[in-house]
């Protein structure tokens, strides 16, 4: 995470052009580290390998008209006749100032929406799982 993290107040993701989530979770990078000696050492040093993504989690309330597309986007890709989106974390501080940002190319791995059940109490929340193939 980029800044302090103690005045990061609130994490926003764009993707693409489907808009906001407020809640986000994951992308977090995983290194693999080999040991390796070096001539006449006797103490190892680790060289960072290839390095992977944790799956990336996006929620926000449903609107049935704007998370249409997001929807259609998953659908569209699982048959090969989309691409990938760019998905921007926004680090923002107590003040709303943007403290700093990563970007990601994610591609759609699962959409929720709703069940549909009325009469609770609350917010609908479509969620979007997005598997990270690369940081940029």
């Amino acid at each position: 995470m980029p800044g302090d993290p103690t005045l990061v107040n609130d994490i926003i993701c764009s993707l693409g052009e489907f808009g906001d989530f407020e809640v986000v979770s994951g992308g977090q990078p995983n290194t693999a580290f080999t040991t390796y000696f070096q001539a006449g050492s006797k103490v190892p040093d680790e060289l960072p390998g290839t390095t992977s993504y944790d799956d990336m989690t996006l929620e926000r309330a449903f609107i049935p008209d704007r998370d249409l597309p997001l929807k259609q986007w998953y659908e569209q890709f699982k048959l090969g006749l989309e691409f990938e989106r760019t998905a921007v974390k926004r680090f923002q501080s107590f003040n709303g100032a943007v403290i700093g940002q990563e970007s990601y190319t994610v591609k759609p791995m699962r959409v929720d929406t709703p069940d549909g059940k009325a009469g609770d109490s609350s917010v609908a929340m479509i969620r979007v799982v997005c598997k990270v193939t690369s940081r940029q």
